[in-house]
């Protein structure tokens, strides 16, 4: 498995279209294998042919192609370019997850990187600190739940949550680990402190991922 810097595929590849962006990878998946990594990667075609027009095509050629490898072009919205990378596809320990073992969402990707929270304060007792969120190293990128495009997004999400009564996922990349994970937190009023999580949130260009 590996990664070749791609130039060679004459693909074309519009910054402003559309492709898979890789939320979670699994460790010992075919995904962490192939080298994809978490948040930063966005598929973007599969063995030279663009995913913006047919996002059906990715998993028909995926489940066409067990045991047999496949060519991903990947954009890297963390070093701004493109390489491929030979995946596997193959039934492995977690079967669950696939064929690949990472979690993706189909979106455009031009601006994707920029709605992240960063933790920048956790209270004591929160439903933030139950929750696990590590402050300065923890940002939130993301949800299965919806997508999140401005800012408002995650708010409105957590206030939905406490007014059911029930937790919001949270995909929240780690700088130290460098990896992604999924939260589960209780967004509620009466934790006995300030706000639905106890954590303060900083968002904008002064709390992107370093």
């Amino acid at each position: 498995m590996g990664n070749t810097q791609s130039g060679g595929s004459g693909t074309q590849i519009d910054p402003e279209r559309k492709g898979y962006h890789v939320l979670r990878v699994r460790d010992d998946s075919p995904a962490h294998a192939a080298g994809l990594m978490s948040y930063f990667h966005f598929i973007v075609a599969v063995n030279g042919l663009s995913l913006d027009q047919d996002p059906a095509l990715f998993p028909t050629t995926i489940k066409e192609s067990l045991d047999k490898p496949v060519t991903l072009t990947i954009y890297s919205g963390k070093h701004n370019e493109y390489r491929d990378y030979t995946l596997v596809p193959r039934w492995w320990a977690e079967q669950k997850d696939g064929l690949l073992g990472c979690s993706i969402r189909y979106t455009d990707y031009q601006g994707a990187l920029a709605h992240v929270w960063h933790v920048v304060e956790v209270l004591p007792n929160s439903p933030a600190q139950q929750a696990g969120l590590i402050v300065d190293h923890d940002y939130i990128v993301g949800t299965p739940e919806i997508i999140l495009r401005e800012q408002q997004n995650l708010y409105e999400l957590l206030a939905s949550r406490s007014n059911e009564g029930k937790p919001a996922r949270l995909f929240v990349y780690n700088t130290s680990q460098k990896s992604v994970r999924d939260v589960s937190i209780f967004p509620r009023r009466d934790w006995g402190g300030e706000g639905l999580i106890g954590a303060e949130l900083g968002y904008g260009a002064l709390h992107r991922i370093p």
